[in-house]
């Protein structure tokens, strides 16, 4: 029988099989289950086989096998920094649980560097949230830096989705992606703006060209149609992808934008879609502005961070010319030389004029990666001037260079005669060159200084107390670390992103030096400076010891850090709030020097009265005392604060140049300083308002395939009259 299958053939004997007699039913019953036994293995026998033929099927597929050799080459390379807290190099231990970074993103002000109202970085919002299913952002940062190589290679892999090229062809490319030599070395240095674009930029790039082109309708995987052009959700998931980007990497946000205008006006796009195009363009370019409220304002008043980027300390990379041919430094980079050969072969063998565009990509990100490393900025925590991270336009030269293996791909096919590209030696050139780059990765695994390690800590006993009395900590600079002044804990992720008030920095930065290798008397009056601020304890670098003797007597030793760091304890009064006597108040209005500041610590614990509470919010009520007092914060001053002394509204009255400080009357007084955050909650509510705008519009639309195929309720047919005087089949002709 032509075109019936076996079990077909059986069920239509099986119909046509005579019926045991009746006469007989114990026959009849014993035949019946034995025809049900052989149909049940026989149809049990098709099932499993098709199971075992899909189950084969989905585990040979190239995008398992490739997910499996990225998950293996994960735990290769990163046998260093596989663990749930992870630290190191430029990357800041995260804060354990998710409320700490959640709350710091929500805060109008931040005790750290002695106080600033500079937005949160979008990036502890991100951590934050992500820390939630993850049981902590420290969970989460270390989860982030073991999935980068499959999270890498997947985006590479779904970026060519309509590049028109097998799935084999796919998982090839995206294994080169995934094993960049800058992208592996991300993770090795503590890099997070340079670990985002290594994951976020081919398929933000992909969603660029697909809105760019109009997105028409597209068809499935068996040529049906959808029905329908899906450009608005692609334009939305774009925009969220570019928005999660910049939050790590302010600097491919304005690369990307340029390529996209610049496409914008020399992409040819579809019939019919110029409306549609403008107004992608337009979603894609500011729905991330609106998404990062209210950050953008740090990067208009610090342009500086868009070289240094966001999540690490700046400063600490290094870059050579040498390495737009590597595309990285370290032992992963003498890999990544044949990528860039790759890419040049591909040039001479398939050359096209498509290919322009990932030519001047390439460029672009050279000329950037250039730019970037020769230009040095002050850095935020301590103002020192350092070139920026190269990183991310490393990998923009990259996209291009990968761009150019597709086009070529995509030619090699279209070519009439014999295609080179499927033939054996192509194969196993490209499978040598992914080898080489596994090599690579897996033996620069261990270079960085990223490890998992406990996330640092205080002695309970002084951290208990410092957050008791709302003092700080001052970390003393050590090598490429800048000094930090950090609330009554270690500094932790996202502290580094905080703009400090004008000045700060550099006076942070001058106490640690003084106090790290200053004469005896700079050492004395930079501790007496730095508790006049709050300054409860000093944490020294490994090894080190206070340089002048002076100070010996204005520090006492209270035990070390978890990780071994000399932790001392001011033995200064410092306190988030206090009160001055008439004679230190009048010191502090005058530019005097801060008490203690000679070695005696007898007239500033004589002369300081503590206050419960501490900034920003402040409520007190100030026994009567003498004429002239001062009442003084450990916060920076500046724009914001708000002071009424019994409900009058008073200027602030400067402490040492630079504290924030209430004049007090000689009687009785309630004194409130507090900060208006209106304006930022008015900022969150539109962010939020922009999400859930873009969430809504990223979801895709349903095609006509899912239209047809979902189920509808069944209606019932009316019954059309039988026409009289009509032909029957079964009646005859009717009277």
């Amino acid at each position: 029988m032509v075109g019936v299958s076996q079990e077909q053939t059986g069920a239509v004997h099986a119909a046509h099989r005579p019926t045991p007699s009746l006469r007989d039913p114990a026959r009849a019953s014993e035949q019946r289950e034995d025809q049900d036994k052989r149909d049940a293995e026989r149809e049990g026998r098709g099932s499993g086989a098709r199971l075992r033929v899909a189950s084969r099927r989905f585990l040979t597929s190239p995008l398992v096998l490739l997910l499996a050799f990225l998950v293996a080459m994960t735990f290769a390379v990163n046998r260093e920094r596989i663990g749930i807290t992870v630290s190191g190099d430029g990357l800041l231990p995260a804060a354990s649980g998710s409320g700490t970074l959640l709350r710091s993103y929500l805060q109008e002000w931040h005790p750290v560097g002695g106080g600033t109202a500079s937005p949160a970085a979008a990036l502890s919002g991100l951590f934050g949230l992500l820390g939630v299913p993850f049981g902590g952002a420290d969970h989460a940062v270390a989860v982030l830096l073991l999935a980068a190589l499959p999270l890498a290679g997947l985006s590479a892999y779904c970026a060519t989705h309509g590049a028109m090229l097998s799935r084999g062809q796919r998982a090839v490319l995206a294994a080169l992606w995934a094993l960049l030599p800058v992208g592996v070395s991300a993770g090795s240095y503590g890099r997070v703006d340079t670990l985002f674009t290594y994951i976020l930029l081919p398929v933000v790039l992909a969603g660029v060209a697909s809105v760019l082109r109009g997105a028409p309708a597209g068809v499935d995987s068996e040529g049906v149609g959808t029905g329908r052009s899906r450009w608005l959700s692609t334009t939305a998931a774009t925009a969220l992808a570019l928005a999660v980007l910049t939050i790590a990497s302010p600097l491919v946000y304005l690369l990307v934008v340029l390529v996209a205008l610049v496409g914008f006006v020399l992409l040819r796009p579809a019939p019919g879609t110029g409306v549609r195009r403008a107004a992608a363009l337009f979603f894609v370019v500011l729905l991330p502005v609106g998404l990062l409220l209210p950050w953008p304002a740090v990067l208009l008043s610090q342009p500086d961070v868009l070289l240094h980027g966001v999540g690490s300390t700046a400063g600490l990379s290094s870059f050579a010319e040498v390495h737009l041919l590597t595309l990285g430094q370290g032992v992963p980079a003498a890999a990544g030389a044949l990528v860039v050969l790759v890419a040049v072969l591909m040039l001479i063998v398939a050359p096209t004029v498509r290919m322009l565009p990932a030519l001047a990509m390439v460029l672009l990100g050279a000329g950037t990666a250039v730019g970037v490393a020769g230009t040095r900025r002050a850095r935020l925590p301590d103002g020192a001037v350092v070139a920026g991270n190269p990183g991310p336009a490393l990998i923009l030269l990259a996209a291009g260079l990968f761009l150019i293996l597709v086009v070529g791909l995509q030619e090699r096919a279209r070519r009439p005669g014999p295609d080179l590209t499927r033939r054996r030696p192509a194969t196993v050139l490209a499978l040598a060159v992914v080898a080489v780059l596994g090599v690579g990765a897996v033996l620069g695994g261990s270079q960085g200084g990223v490890r998992a390690r406990p996330r640092p800590s205080l002695p309970v006993a002084l951290e208990s107390e410092l957050a008791a009395n709302g003092a700080l900590v001052l970390s003393v600079a050590s090598g490429d670390q800048p000094a930090r002044l950090s609330s009554p804990a270690l500094p932790q992720m996202g502290d580094d992103d905080l703009v400090p008030t004008p000045g700060a920095a550099r006076r942070v930065a001058a106490w640690s030096e003084a106090i790290a290798g200053g004469g005896e008397n700079a050492a004395a009056g930079a501790v007496a400076e730095a508790a006049a601020a709050g300054v409860g304890a000093v944490v020294l670098p490994a090894g080190s010891r206070v340089g002048g003797g002076g100070a010996e007597g204005l520090l006492a030793d209270a035990g070390a850090t978890s990780d071994g760091r000399a932790v001392l304890r001011t033995n200064l009064p410092a306190r988030g709030a206090r009160v001055l006597d008439p004679g230190l108040a009048f010191a502090a209005r005058t530019g005097g020097r801060a008490p203690g500041a000679t070695g005696n610590t007898a007239e500033a614990v004589s002369g300081t009265s503590p206050v419960p509470g501490a900034p920003p919010a402040l409520g007190v009520r100030v026994s009567s005392g003498a004429e002239g007092r001062l009442l003084v914060l450990a916060a920076e001053d500046g724009a914001g604060w708000d002071v009424h002394v019994n409900g009058t509204a008073v200027a602030v009255a400067p402490a040492y140049g630079h504290l924030v400080g209430v004049a007090l009357p000689a009687g009785s007084s309630e004194v409130t300083v507090q900060r208006s955050d209106t304006v930022r909650s008015i900022l969150l509510l539109v962010q939020a308002g922009v999400l859930l705008f873009t969430l809504l519009l990223a979801v895709p639309p349903r095609s006509r395939r899912a239209r047809e195929l979902s189920p509808r309720p069944a209606r019932p047919v009316p019954r059309q009259p039988r026409r009289r005087g009509r032909w029957s089949l079964r009646r005859g002709r009717d009277k």
